[in-house]
């Protein structure tokens, strides 16, 4: 059996009681779903966030063929980095383990337990403590092992493969080659970031071990951590604007189930009340491949998705600016041995589109294309979500496509 229901002729016939849905609507990149035989309820707001990943092994590389080197590879608590020539040790290899907020970690190959950090120390020919980047064991918790890249301007050729890599503690400091000496067993600092940036605040991030190419995975990463800065009010990140390569196009996304499984195990046919809910969040993917997808903002309240909004040009009151979750129940008759369930297709505005990124450093570069999805609200373009019944002994391609688990 197939039950194919509009959303706005079940308020009609109040064959749905709609519950309370009261969350602030979040922009990520093509729609999230987060299908359950709840009720809709009160959640706390989802911030900015990308698909955790670790990436590597990698090497860390100055313009001049120095690579952050783990100094005489001993590994030990508090040992400094130095850069030297490439030696093809894993004392020079490294993965970025990356977080939901576009930070990362900078773990050892040579020993995974150790993470890039830094010490201080008294530098005598200028009188001053400097933080001399180091490995120590790796905190969860510890800003200064929390890092950011940003790319170095995308106008000269081959310039769009450099970054600097930015501190979480302190995110006016970079990592930088001490006074611009690029000799062997120089040590790396973390300094205070240059603007306009300097030959020794640039650095590749070159893959290695067989992993290819990573360069727009970086980029990627770059333009996440970025966007969800300038959604923070982030001073590093003072300015985006943004630029729609298509119009704007409403339509019905594909079905995802949002309900659980109801199972009739007795022997006569049943009358069952079945509870669905979904999250309404905004979603972006960048790419063809749409691989990588990120969560930016909260709502009409957002920065970013204000600069999306303007290009959409559909009133906010048509979407779901106030709400990340809707959700509802169902009266639903089912036979013997089968089982039943809901799925739905949300009504959503589709744009494809650039940002361009501004950072403190007089910095500014253009993202990837993206694909931003936005849930709409019943009656935008005068057409509405569909809800759909579907039972197990259905024919129906979009029931057997999208079955919960029992």
């Amino acid at each position: 059996m197939t039950n194919i229901i509009r959303e706005n002729d079940i308020k009609k016939k109040r064959l749905m009681r709609m519950l309370s849905a009261v969350m602030t609507l979040l922009v990520c990149m093509s729609v999230l779903w987060n299908g359950t035989a709840a009720n809709a309820t009160t959640q706390p707001t989802v911030p900015d966030s990308m698909q955790p990943m670790e990436l590597g092994p990698l090497m860390i590389q100055t313009s001049y063929n120095l690579y952050l080197d783990i100094w005489r590879g001993e590994v030990g608590d508090g040992n400094k980095l130095t850069l030297w020539q490439n030696s093809g040790g894993d004392n020079q290899k490294w993965k970025l383990a990356v977080a939901s907020d576009g930070t990362f970690q900078i773990k050892s190959v040579l020993n995974p337990a150790y993470c890039v950090d830094y010490v201080w120390w008294y530098d005598a020919s200028q009188a001053k403590n400097r933080k001399v980047t180091a490995i120590k064991f790796c905190s969860g918790t510890a800003n200064s092992q929390k890092f950011f890249i940003q790319p170095t301007g995308n106008s000269v050729p081959g310039e769009w493969d450099k970054f600097v890599i930015r501190s979480v503690e302190a995110d006016t400091d970079c990592l930088d080659v001490k006074g611009g000496n690029f000799s062997n067993g120089e040590w790396a600092l973390i300094y205070g970031c240059h603007n306009p940036v300097t030959e020794n605040q640039r650095w590749l991030l070159v893959p290695t071990g067989g992993l290819g190419d990573i360069s727009s995975t970086l980029r990627r990463l770059a333009d996440f951590r970025a966007l969800k800065m300038y959604d923070d009010s982030s001073p590093r990140v003072p300015s985006i604007t943004y630029t729609s390569s298509t119009t704007p196009q409403t339509i019905l996304s594909p079905f995802k189930p949002v309900s659980d499984m109801t199972w009739n195990g007795t022997t006569s046919t049943t009358d069952y009340t079945i509870n669905w809910s979904t999250a309404l969040t905004s979603q972006s993917t960048f790419g063809v491949s749409q691989s990588t997808k990120i969560t930016l903002g909260t709502g009409k309240d957002s920065p970013v998705n204000f600069q999306i909004e303007q290009t959409v040009g559909t009133n906010w009151s048509w979407m779901s600016s106030t709400q990340t979750s809707t959700g509802g129940s169902y009266k639903m008759t089912i036979k013997p041995s089968t089982g039943g369930w809901m799925i739905r297709s949300q009504l959503v505005n589709q744009i494809t589109g650039k940002f361009t990124i501004s950072n403190d450093l007089g910095t500014t570069w253009t993202t990837e294309e993206m694909t931003s999805t936005i849930p709409l609200t019943d009656g935008a373009n005068n057409q509405s979500s569909v809800l759909v019944a579907c039972t197990t002994d259905s024919t129906d391609s979009k029931c057997q496509n999208n079955r919960p688990p029992l």
